[in-house]
């Protein structure tokens, strides 16, 4: 599945910035470049692919936390709202299921176990994408922790 997402990943980076451009909730965004909005998304998603590759392998998951939190600072200088970090990386994870989803279509001969275990382990990687995020935006903006 890795290799799969890896060959998409600009795919998805590309109709992220798009859905984030066009989404009336989302307001900063629209006076930032793509390159700004693409921030730190680019490593953040080699790092999850990595982490699916590696199964319950540490490694990944630090840099996941670092680049994450990184990220969750980062928006907060560029003068993003609480809900605005949230909404973007909602959008990421309703842009990459269905990728996910594509995988297990071209991949009829793996099991169910297989498909659920994979499927856990995105959702697990997403949230904790999320919470490092959002975690490092609040300690950043009021010294929360």
């Amino acid at each position: 599945m890795a290799d799969f997402l890896f060959q998409r990943r600009e795919q998805i980076l590309e109709k992220w910035i798009h859905v984030l451009q066009v989404d009336p909730e989302h307001n900063v965004s629209k006076r930032l470049d793509p390159e700004e909005i693409r921030d730190h998304v680019d490593q953040l998603l080699e790092h999850l692919i990595d982490a699916l590759q590696s199964g319950p392998n540490p490694e990944p998951m630090q840099y996941i936390r670092a680049v994450a939190g990184e990220h969750g600072r980062c928006r907060l200088t560029e003068g993003y709202l609480p809900e605005e970090l949230i909404l973007e990386l909602s959008h990421l994870r309703s842009i990459f299921i269905p990728h996910f989803f594509e995988f297990l279509e071209r991949n009829p001969d793996l099991g169910a176990a297989a498909c659920i275990t994979l499927g856990v382990n995105l959702h697990r990687l997403l949230d904790d994408t999320m919470r490092s995020s959002v975690v490092e935006y609040l300690r950043a903006h009021q010294g929360w922790f």
